[in-house]
């Protein structure tokens, strides 16, 4: 009995590390799914507060700087970090984008990897994080 005991010395610590690396796989995979998901929510809310921000001054002032300052200030006050807002394509340097009576909101991430390091194991990407993530509000008004 004693010298099966002595075989079996170490093979509680081989079968934790394949458990834990099979734990540790799952929660990041939830993380990684979970997190884009978040931000995706949080650039949807902001663009649609920042675009009623924008609304709200449209009554009071026609000049669109103005309009711009508001924008960046709603989109600057929140709890995203500087490099985590980026402008969309094809809004140029700006947020805010005005295109007759159609106005629109776009912030976005553009390489999602900086803030979640994709893993790779055996070869295999555990997540494959989505290549831009955005959020867009748009409103058209009636002439």
């Amino acid at each position: 009995m004693q010298r099966r005991m002595k075989n079996q010395k170490g093979a509680a610590s081989i079968e934790f590390v394949f458990v834990f690396i099979v734990f540790f796989m799952l929660f990041y995979g939830m993380v990684s799914l979970t997190f884009p998901l978040l931000l995706s929510a949080t650039y949807e809310e902001l663009s649609a507060e920042a675009l009623r921000e924008a609304i709200t001054l449209r009554s009071h002032s026609t000049k669109s700087g103005e309009i711009n300052l508001a924008v960046n200030s709603v989109i600057a006050d929140s709890w995203l970090p500087n490099n985590w807002r980026q402008v969309c394509d094809g809004y140029g340097n700006s947020f805010f984008k005005k295109n007759g009576s159609e106005w629109s909101v776009c912030i976005a991430h553009n390489k999602p990897s900086s803030i979640i390091p994709q893993i790779s194991l055996l070869g295999l990407d555990i997540i494959k994080l989505p290549e831009t993530i955005s959020g867009k509000a748009v409103i058209a008004f009636n002439q």
